[in-house]
């Protein structure tokens, strides 16, 4: 290529944009994006619940509440459960209603 039609083509190319006009946004465009933007940095609930559970002195109170509540379980359970006694193994299934071979087998 020649020097001149280089020229030529970069003339050409600086020409193209005269003819273009400044691009226009929509009516109350930063208005819109500035309420958003405000919406958006306004924690939601979920978020603040994360704050305040995520906080060391609600989190080991809420720990010792639920030992609290396991030890109460574990406490008021029946005794065969607890020390060495052993429980007889048909007492722990039965639940004094027949079965149903019982039901259909008719006594003499």
């Amino acid at each position: 290529m020649s020097n001149k039609h280089l020229n030529k083509i970069v003339e050409e190319s600086l020409h193209s944009l005269d003819g273009c006009k400044r691009a226009e946004a929509p009516p109350f465009l930063y208005t819109r994006i500035v309420s958003r933007s405000a919406a958006d940095s306004q924690p939601n609930l979920w978020i603040r619940l994360g704050a305040i559970l995520s906080r060391p002195v609600v989190a080991i109170s809420c720990i010792l509440i639920v030992l609290a509540v396991n030890f109460m379980v574990v406490k008021s359970a029946p005794q065969p459960f607890l020390g060495n006694q052993q429980a007889d193994p048909g007492e722990e299934f039965a639940f004094g209603m027949p079965s149903l071979i019982d039901l259909e087998t008719p006594e003499p």
